[in-house]
């Protein structure tokens, strides 16, 4: 078999198994294809954020992603909160993988049936530093945003739903990896090349619509006569 050579001479035999697990890792993962999603979202959108879980990598939402938006990368952002909408039948077989207390999971559903006009049970799933007993910690914090908000009699807020916490366990960096195309220092969100057109663009379209207007007068057609029966107001007699 083909010998692949280490870095600084090391040993051949070990890093040719360790090529051959990378290859099989991205063809069982479909890795090719992440690849191409990549480069076709990036210079649309300008960023793309990747989840890898249990060692599979999947494509997050940026409409259900917040981030603080000062921050240069997501490390240094103080807090990382991605949003989920589940069915009760989704959020039952997540709630089971992630092996979740069944009473907090019961008390969800119930109060999730409770809401209106609600069609998802809307579950937030958080990094960042979470304060305990005067201490600081860095934790992954899983809360389900049920429940019902509890009026006076005059329509007055008296006490705000707090929603129910599943899971909280401290944690160390994020399982996110983010890609952008072109970056600002003012703000964490890529710039694409649909938002660095968007002025040029609209010059362009201003152009164009001026151009299209100006044909459409230079299409018209001035006939002139001697005929003194025609009336020669030119605003009237423009065919």
């Amino acid at each position: 078999f083909p010998v692949t050579i280490g870095a600084g001479g090391g040993e051949p035999l070990k890093t040719w198994f360790m090529e051959r697990d990378l290859k099989f890792w991205m063809r069982d993962k479909q890795f090719g294809k992440v690849l191409n999603r990549i480069f076709r979202e990036l210079p649309i959108y300008g960023s793309v954020v990747l989840k890898i879980v249990d060692g599979t990598p999947y494509f997050v939402d940026l409409r259900n992603f917040i981030v603080e938006q000062g921050a240069e990368t997501l490390d240094k952002s103080n807090y990382i909160i991605e949003i989920h909408n589940y069915t009760p039948d989704e959020f039952r077989r997540i709630a089971k993988q992630m092996k979740w207390n069944k009473s907090d999971v019961n008390d969800v559903i119930e109060k999730f049936h409770q809401m209106k006009g609600v069609s998802h049970i809307r579950l937030y799933e958080r990094y960042g530093e979470v304060e305990e007993d005067g201490e600081w910690k860095y934790k992954r914090v899983y809360l389900a945003d049920v429940g019902v908000d509890q009026f006076d009699q005059r329509g007055n807020l008296e006490a705000q739903h707090a929603g129910v916490e599943l899971s909280s366990e401290e944690w160390e960096g994020n399982p996110y990896w983010e890609f952008h195309w072109e970056k600002d220092n003012s703000r964490w969100l890529g710039i694409g090349v649909v938002e660095s057109l968007m002025e040029p663009q609209i010059r362009v379209n201003e152009l164009v619509n001026l151009q299209a207007k100006g044909s459409s007068w230079a299409a018209l057609r001035i006939f002139q006569t001697r005929d003194s029966s025609v009336n020669r107001n030119l605003m009237t007699n423009i065919s």
